[in-house]
């Protein structure tokens, strides 16, 4: 991820959940400033000054920073070369640390996943729970179908981590608008979270005194 802004982040005291590069996606670290949209963009070859490029990554950003718990600290959008580098779907990244028991945790949270969301503001046509494991612990996926009044649908995607090496819990909100495409986003999904590892950030205090750089 491209790291933006001096705020408290998770990765200064220990390795980080992160993902490796991957050519259809953007991570970056969220509150990035005015300008930091085109820097981002242009990581990419074909993100350099691509007005549509530039504006999902933005509004990814916006979403973050607006978050009303405050803890998304990281955004991506997925931008596949099929579809000419537009935008198809988003996410953003969270860290709750001092989770306690992992496994009473996962218990916990996978008892109340079984209960339909309420999401303000909009109805949901559909809700699917599933579960997993990755090489660093179990995750659960809660898929979503929004409607709100406008009769327009918004998709959401929430995989929720329990690391069985660190007291944190991690969720991943993806998001879309593309119903259309939902097979092809759940397979993209599917892949970006068996890659999905934990690793010592560069430029951050670890990595440095880790003597990385």
């Amino acid at each position: 991820m491209e790291q933006q802004g001096e705020s408290w982040r998770p990765w200064d005291e220990d390795q980080v959940f992160t993902f490796p590069e991957r050519e259809d996606w953007i991570f970056w670290v969220t509150g990035m400033g005015s300008e930091g949209a085109e820097e981002i963009a242009a990581t990419r070859e074909w993100g350099v000054g691509n007005a549509a490029v530039i504006g999902a990554i933005r509004a990814m950003d916006q979403d973050a920073v607006e978050d009303r718990d405050g803890n998304a600290w990281g955004a991506g959008v997925w931008l596949p070369a099929e579809h000419d580098h537009e935008a198809r779907a988003g996410v953003l990244i969270r860290t709750f640390p001092d989770r306690g028991n992992g496994t009473k945790a996962y218990r916990k949270f996978r008892k109340q996943a079984a209960r339909v969301p309420q999401v303000p503001g909009v109805t949901i046509s559909s809700y699917d729970v599933d579960e997993g494991e990755v090489d660093f612990g179990p995750f659960i996926v809660q898929a979503i179908d929004t409607v709100n009044a406008a009769g327009e649908v918004q998709i959401y995607w929430i995989v929720t981590f329990f690391s069985e090496g660190k007291d944190e819990v991690v969720r991943l909100e993806f998001q879309s608008v593309y119903a259309h495409l939902v097979d092809d986003i759940e397979v993209e999904l599917g892949d970006l979270i068996s890659h999905a590892y934990y690793g010592v950030k560069p430029g951050s205090a670890l990595s440095k005194e880790l003597g990385l750089e």
